[in-house]
Formats: structure tokens, sequence, C-alpha cells
């Protein structure tokens, strides 16, 4: 009985060490398999190649490509008419005017269109540019549901979680809305359907058209004499001194051109500037994208003399923000590696020296410092960091 005991007792020590053997291979295959940065899951190529070709503003309408912008002759050689006969003889009487949304339709089918002019001749809407498109779920038994579809694959009456499977977290996000860029300018936008959390209509549109990134090779050589070349920096600081900061792993001295981010791949899909040129000493307010990362930037032309391309101007001001309706997926860090999501505790050594000032409303903090001319701002939310700005003072 001893014996028949014994050989009982080692076999389910065998079993348990071979158990755990199994469970310890598994689990560095999985950790194997699985990335060990959230942001690789959300940087991976096919997310970011269906982002990349939905900011490149193309799109499929009944199976034909397009890509914004383009004359909306396509559009009306391709079956195509306005609902209202007169749109296709109003006017644009200049250059960056834009239409209000007209609809057009193809059989049963409905859409909406912008159109632009980018000629400073008076010209008729059915000459013009095509900038923005949009098309929702019929409602109506006699209409269609528009055969749009988007990069991805992304189509009306698709399940709402497939957008985040394709595009991953959105800029903006309402309980009925994505937003992929900046409303009210360039954007990709999604509504959704809250009954059964469904797509329930598509719209992009395009509006600036700025010099694009793999034309940008540094600092224009034109760029006027009054202002300085522009020095790079090696290494972010241990503390807060001269705006030096890194976006993306790239360390930048604020001020700095915004050639720098554009050469490095970033892009810009907002802009004040209504032909990519600021007047000397004027401001500028920009949204650039990498990726699924955005920043709010605000950049100035500090000539004092001659008017410079958007690419040539200084970037003087930067927030980055992350909340529940804004997400920005953070690439900006400042000294001791605080950024977006960082502890209270985290800021609270960063700054333990320099006597910032702090406010406080229910959970959001304030801390601010003006550290050489460089103004530093955190905003936390439940001692966790949600927003930074910087602004260097001229």
């Amino acid at each position: 009985m001893k014996l028949m005991y014994r050989l009982l007792v080692s076999v389910l020590c065998l079993l348990l060490v071979l158990g755990s053997v199994a469970l310890s291979v598994g689990a560095e295959t999985e950790a194997t398999d699985q990335p060990t940065d959230p942001s690789e899951a959300a940087d991976a190529p096919r997310e970011a190649s269906a982002l990349d070709e939905a900011f490149a503003y193309r799109f499929t309408l009944n199976q034909k490509d397009y890509e914004l912008p383009f004359a909306i002759s396509e559009l009306l050689n391709d079956g195509w008419s306005f609902v209202d006969e007169d749109d296709a003889n109003r006017t644009l009487t200049y250059i960056g005017e834009t239409s209000y949304e007209l609809h057009m339709k193809n059989e049963a089918t409905r859409i909406k269109v912008r159109v632009k002019s980018f000629t400073e001749e008076t010209i008729a809407y059915k000459d013009a540019q095509v900038v923005s498109v949009y098309a929702s779920h019929a409602f109506a038994d006699d209409e269609k549901t528009a055969d749009l579809t988007f990069p991805g694959g992304i189509k009306i009456d698709d399940p709402a979680d497939r957008l985040l499977d394709v595009y991953g977290q959105p800029n903006h996000r309402a309980s009925d809305r994505f937003i992929y860029g900046y409303e009210g300018n360039s954007f990709v936008l999604m509504d959704l359907d809250r009954d059964n959390n469904t797509v329930h209509s598509l719209s992009m549109l395009r509006q600036p058209f700025v010099l694009p990134p793999e034309t940008i090779d540094g600092v224009d050589a034109l760029l006027p004499a009054d202002v300085p070349d522009y020095v790079e920096v090696s290494a972010l600081d241990d503390k807060l001194a001269n705006g030096v900061i890194s976006i993306d792993e790239r360390v930048l001295h604020l001020p700095f051109p915004l050639s720098e981010l554009l050469k490095d791949g970033w892009q810009v899909i907002y802009t004040d500037s209504k032909d990519g040129m600021l007047e000397p000493q004027s401001n500028d307010h920009l949204f650039i994208r990498k990726g699924q990362a955005g920043l709010d930037l605000w950049v100035r032309n500090i000539s004092n003399t001659e008017p410079t391309a958007l690419e040539n101007a200084y970037v003087y001001q930067l927030k980055s923000t992350e909340s529940e309706s804004v997400m920005h997926q953070n690439r900006l860090t400042v000294a001791q590696n605080v950024t977006l999501g960082s502890d209270r505790r985290d800021v609270i050594l960063l700054l333990i020296d320099l006597k910032p000032d702090v406010s406080v409303s229910g959970q959001s903090e304030t801390y601010s410092i003006n550290c050489a001319g460089t103004i530093f701002r955190f905003q936390l939310e439940d001692s966790k960091v949600v927003s930074i700005e910087i602004e260097k003072r001229f």
C-alpha cells in the first residue's frame, strides 16, 4: 500500500512539473506572438495602410475609384446629375471659394458633394472640383444606399467595431461619431446608428492643399535672409530647459521649422492658411498627423520682411491631448520622460524645485511653469496627465 501511495505521489508531482513547463512555454510563445507595446498594435501595417489611404482622400463609388479633389464632370460623365438642375450653372467667383453641399443622384442613389474653385476666374459648379463626398443609409423605400467604400473596405451599415479594427482609435470620438482628422476641415468622418451600432453615414472632406511631405527635404533654400538657421539638438534634457522636447522620438528645440516634422512623415491635415503661405510675422494653426498620432501646432513666419511657405514657418506652440472624446495617440515627450498618461508623481518630481502655478478644479489639476521663456502646462485628471501644452514666448 505504501509503495502504491509513493508511486501515486510521484506521478502527481511529475504531472505538475510537466504542466508548469507547458504553461511556461505557452506563455513564452504568446509573449513572442503579441506586441509588447500597445502602440505597435495601433501602428500595425494593415491599419496604418488603410488610414494612410483614407488621408490620401481616396474612395470608391459605384465600383469606380476617385481621389479628392477631382473634376465634378467625372461624376456627371458617370451617370450622376444635380438633384437641383440650377446647381449646374451656379458660380464660384474667387479662388478658394467652396459651395454648400450639393445633392446629386444616380437613379435611386443619393450622395452629397461640395465643389471648390482653384482658379481666379468665375466658374460654374459643373466646371469646379469636388473636395468632399457624403452618403448615408437610405431611408425612403424608393431610394438605394450608395455603394460608397472607404479605404480598408469600410462601407455604410458596417459594424462600428470594424472602424477600430481597420483605422484604430479616432482623433475625436463621440457616442455616435468617429472623426479621423480635424472636423471642419480635412477629415474622414463616420456617423453611427445608435440603435444597432453600425455605420450610418460616410463623409470625407479635403480642404487645405499644402506641399506634400515627399517634396520636402528641409528648410527651403529661398528662406528670407533674416531667418536664422535651425540648430539641431541631440538629447532630451533631464530638466525643462530651452524648450527641448521629443516628438515621435525626434529631439527638437522650440521654435523649430515645420519642415523638421514634415520630412519625418507628418502630414498637415488642417490649416487656417488658405494658400500655404504666411505673411511676415503672421501665425497659423495646424493639425498634423502621422499614422494614428496627431498634434495641434501653432506656427509663425519669423521673417520681418518676406512671406514664406508654410513648411518654412517655425513651430512655437504645440498641444497633445488625450481624453474620452479626443484621442491624439501621443508622440510628445518632455524631460524625465513625462508624457500623456504619466502619473501625477512624475509631474511633481519634474517640477519640484520650480514652484509651478497650480490650479485645481474637481478632479482636474493644471501645473504651469515659465522656463526661460518657454511655458509648459500639464493638465491632469484622476492623477494622470491628459494634456501637455508647450509655448515658446517671443
